[in-house]
């Protein structure tokens, strides 16, 4: 039995007893086996499979084990797999669209499924509806559930009482009066907090839902309780925002480094009746979970916990996904499921990265306390208001008060301030937002990718760009995100986002956006591309190679080029001699004189005299040196006897070329 650990505040006794009661019990083991499906294995199969054992009956149980993935997958429609498969990668989901009244019928039926469990299921709740105070009865803790069971009454008041009961397990009583908190750990359990093995991401992904991810390994030498009430309280706070209760949570699962991973290190903390209550955990959490990636190296000890997990998950077994390889391989696998992988706060050596974990603890203890000023603030007024109306209507009844008195306290009389709305805190930017951060980590934020498109997209209309001016554009960019729900936010330096609401500054964030975007398209429109064949130079650097196909093939190549160069320049030589006979023939006798008539001619046998001893490339040199000579003599000829006599050369060259 591994060590426990003492809990904070109303948790502490719960935490050493629940811890206290995980001991191995045959026949649950067997009911939990029968209830995931997995009715071929016994007690006995899943404690070899625990310990490592390599024997021929292990081996059948891990393929059992395996079977039951494909056996829940062929068990639905194609339409129905398809769905989820589409919600896996992130292309849609199954959240509807929510409107007032389907909200408002849906909590009604939500408080007559309560009334109708059982009172021994539902004991949490009981006790929470006893407590003059209590968030439990609000709408807003109530519609996380109906979000979370797509709007189905009946399967959101059973969730709602299983989690309570959690609560009521291993936080304590004071966690059915007020919602959970970062001061009801303990010393030691923030120590496991602070490690950064249950962290939440800072962004989201492609389709809009938070990411959670668990490296590091499985940390099963840790005690259950601290690593449950970590879980419940990143979820938890994970579910406050409304975006993440529609659109769920992708988990990410992602043990790291297994140098020194070995069996009778790691699996000596396994129990399988904490197995059990984890699938109780699982199954109850207060937000939707949409896929479960698992990232595991290719080993004996995560091929075991790969089984755990199966049996462990089995309402999530259709959901999900086993990737097995390097690291390298793991972030590809990843990113075709539209996960920023930069994100996963793991390094390539196995070190767990804790920078976001720590400014987002920061994040949550000023909400926390500035979530407690308040309340304590609205039920001081609230008090305040009730003592005041008491003692008026102390005085109305009183006799000794005139009419007059009696109309100056109830004018004096009115209802306490509003509340003041909570200062513009915001952890995670929704998948609509524009954030503005130096650097390029919201670079994989899906607002700011949307923002870069719309960019993009207005850039391609040629004639939209000519006649709009850069304000004109950034105006229509800022309209179209807020009509979609988008909103402007930026960094502050105590590590939180806060919205924009000078107009003035939006306008000049998003038209530097814009600058930035053309001098990025006009510097890749500049940039000198090299299309050259460099592979015939592989050779020339003197070093000695062994002799491949390669070689040979590029050895062809060039004498091919050679002998194409050496056939054109024949035939670029052989035009040349035509064209010089034609010019000399066709130059009347009358317009040249006799010198030059015998300086022609002379010429004319000399280039046939070149061409017929001479290579293709002295006779191209020597024809257009006597092409040129020619023309310097036909020069000398009258301009109207020099037209007809270009007329008479262009004739006789088209004839004898269509000869």
């Amino acid at each position: 039995m591994e060590g426990d650990s003492t809990d904070g505040g109303g948790g502490g006794s719960s935490g050493g007893s629940a811890d206290a009661q995980f001991v191995d019990n045959p026949r649950e083991v067997d009911e939990f086996l029968s209830s995931t499906g997995a009715a071929l294995l016994t007690w006995r199969d899943v404690r070899n499979l625990a310990h490592g054992s390599t024997n021929g009956r292990s081996n059948t149980t891990t393929t059992h084990i395996d079977d039951l993935l494909s056996k829940e997958l062929l068990q639905m429609s194609i339409q129905d797999r398809n769905t989820i498969y589409e919600e896996i990668h992130g292309v849609q989901t199954l959240a509807p669209t929510e409107t007032p009244a389907l909200i408002q019928t849906a909590l009604a039926q939500l408080a007559t499924e309560l009334m109708l469990v059982h009172p021994a299921h539902k004991v949490a709740y009981e006790r929470s509806r006893q407590h003059r105070v209590t968030y439990i009865n609000t709408a807003e803790f109530r519609l996380r559930f109906l979000r979370c069971e797509l709007f189905d009454a009946k399967k959101a008041a059973i969730r709602m009482v299983h989690f309570l009961d959690l609560l009521l397990e291993v936080f304590g009583e004071y966690a059915l009066q007020r919602p959970i908190q970062m001061t009801d750990f303990n010393r030691d359990e923030m120590v496991i907090f602070r490690s950064g093995l249950q962290q939440l991401l800072p962004y989201r992904d492609r389709s809009g839902r938070r990411l959670y991810a668990s490296v590091g390994g499985f940390n099963v030498r840790t005690p259950l309780i601290s690593r449950v009430k970590i879980l419940l309280y990143t979820l938890y706070t994970a579910s406050e925002d409304v975006e993440t209760q529609k659109m769920g949570i992708a988990s990410i699962v992602w043990p790291g480094s297994t140098k020194n991973t070995t069996f009778t290190d790691d699996t000596t903390g396994i129990n399988l009746d904490k197995v059990i209550f984890m699938k109780r955990v699982y199954e109850n959490l207060p937000v939707r979970t949409c896929s479960i990636h698992m990232c595991l190296p290719d080993t004996p000890f995560y091929q075991m916990m790969k089984s755990i997990m199966i049996l462990t998950m089995s309402t999530y077994r259709k959901r999900m996904k086993f990737h097995v390889g390097e690291t390298i391989e793991l972030r590809y696998s990843l990113k075709g499921y539209g996960i920023p992988v930069e994100l996963v706060p793991l390094t390539d050596t196995g070190n767990v990265k804790t920078s976001y974990l720590k400014q987002w603890m920061k994040v949550r203890r000023i909400l926390e306390v500035r979530k407690m000023a308040e309340e304590q603030q609205r039920f001081q007024e609230q008090l305040h208001y009730q003592q005041q109306q008491e003692s008026s209507f102390d005085d109305l009844f009183n006799d000794d008060t005139d009419t007059t008195s009696i109309n100056t306290m109830t004018s004096t009389l009115s209802m306490p301030s509003p509340q003041q709305p909570l200062e513009a805190i915001i952890e995670c930017p929704r998948s609509h937002d524009v954030v503005f951060r130096s650097g390029t980590s919201m670079a994989c934020h899906p607002g700011n990718v949307r923002f870069r498109c719309l960019i993009e997209l207005k850039h391609e209309d040629a004639y939209l760009i000519s006649s709009t001016t850069q304000a004109e554009l950034a105006e229509q960019l800022i309209h179209e995100i807020t009509m979609n729900g988008g909103r402007f936010l930026k960094w502050d330096n105590h590590g939180y986002w806060t919205g924009l609401q000078d107009r003035v500054q939006i306008h000049t964030k998003v038209a530097l956006s814009i600058r930035d975007y053309k001098y990025k398209t006009k510097a890749q429109r500049n940039r000198q591309t090299n299309q050259s064949c460099t592979f015939l130079f592989q050779d020339q650097d003197g070093n000695k190679r062994r002799k491949t196909n390669n070689n040979k093939h590029a050895k062809n190549l060039c004498n091919r080029q050679q002998t194409t160069s050496s056939h054109g320049s024949k035939v670029k030589s052989q035009r040349a001699v035509r064209a010089t006979a034609v010019a000399i023939d066709t130059t009347p006798s009358s317009s040249i004189s006799p010198s030059s008539q015998q300086q022609n001619l002379l010429l004319h046998q000399r280039l046939q005299h070149t061409h017929l001893s001479s290579g293709p490339n002295e006779t191209t040199a020597e024809a257009e040196r006597i092409e040129t000579n020619t023309t310097l003599n036909a020069s000398s000829i009258p301009q109207p006897q020099q037209q007809q006599q270009q007329q008479k050369r262009r004739t006789s060259w088209f004839g004898n070329k269509n000869s």
